[in-house]
């Protein structure tokens, strides 16, 4: 049988996703996750990579080592790609560093390569979050991070001084499964703090990005700061908001390419022709959805 690829770009034409068709029917609660839930698993046809193009030669020669699935970043810096696998059976990923980008002044951060290992199974620790706060249970949301927060400190054992080690800097609830033993497993953790990891960044970008951002826009800056120095003073943690909201933007600065991003939205405020604007896009994150295939019925009366 022909194998099959579906390829997902963005509204610049630039590749974000592929996933293989044994992927789709092997694992479809995965391929839902890489792809996007806006597009049903019985609708990729518009998405189905033509055998006669090149990209098609790239996947195939791919998925004969036992790669089912891609994820490209054309917003980052450093030209990454995570890879999934299936081999013998076992769903595993790799993240891959193909090229670092040059960067003029000395980085206190780190891009790391993610050895291949088996995809961990369990409940993610951020749908908990997400609930809680779906139901205004702030009394579980603050007993929940500080649960969280504590047990960083057993997950981590190289902590010192109240630093986790370097490659914590990930360590958050999005990037957390809880197993059938309750204990927390980490995954995707591709950055390094040259360092250390303070506790108190970690507090402050899993209320951010994992707590806050369920909340409406002007209602995020209170909650943040109420649930920050809430988290120190359960904690014994000497609060240092300032130092890490300079953190996370200096994480962001490090892995996307915000001057082009910003130069980009100027240049979409004037350029009057869309397909121009939408051609300078190519950092969009975002899957350009494209419609169904039109279906032709056939006429009844026809003779």
């Amino acid at each position: 049988m022909t194998p099959v690829f579906y390829a997902f770009h963005n509204r610049a034409g630039r590749l974000l996703r592929a996933v293989s068709q044994t992927l789709v029917e092997g694992f479809p609660s995965l391929a839902r996750t890489l792809i996007t839930r806006a597009i049903p698993l019985d609708g990729l046809a518009p998405y189905r990579v033509p055998e006669s193009s090149a990209l098609y030669a790239q996947l195939l020669a791919k998925s004969r080592a036992g790669e089912i699935a891609w994820i490209y970043y054309p917003s980052r810096r450093d030209r990454v790609e995570t890879v999934f696998s299936l081999h013998d059976g076992v769903y595993c990923v790799e993240k891959l560093v193909h090229k670092r980008c040059r960067r003029l002044l000395p980085a206190k951060f780190r891009q790391r390569v993610l050895p291949r290992e088996p995809l961990l199974q369990g409940t993610p620790l951020a749908d908990r979050f997400q609930q809680w706060v779906a139901k205004d249970d702030w009394q579980a949301v603050g007993d929940g991070l500080e649960a969280f927060l504590r047990a960083l400190l057993t997950a981590f054992p190289e902590t010192r001084n109240g630093l986790l080690p370097a490659y914590a800097l990930d360590a958050v609830p999005r990037n957390c499964m809880i197993d059938a033993a309750g204990r927390y497993r980490f995954f995707d953790l591709e950055y390094d703090l040259i360092g250390g990891v303070p506790l108190s960044y970690l507090l402050y970008s899993t209320i951010k990005a994992d707590i806050v951002s369920h909340l409406p826009k002007c209602e995020r800056e209170a909650r943040l700061s109420a649930l920050y120095a809430e988290g120190c003073r359960r904690l014994g943690l000497t609060p240092a908001l300032k130092r890490d909201r300079t953190t996370a933007r200096q994480l962001k600065a490090f892995t996307t390419r915000s001057p082009a991003r910003l130069l980009t939205n100027l240049f979409r405020a004037f350029l009057p022709v869309k397909a121009w604007r939408q051609k300078l896009m190519w950092w969009d994150t975002a899957i350009r959805l494209r419609p169904a295939p039109a279906t032709t019925k056939e006429d009844p009366c026809a003779s």
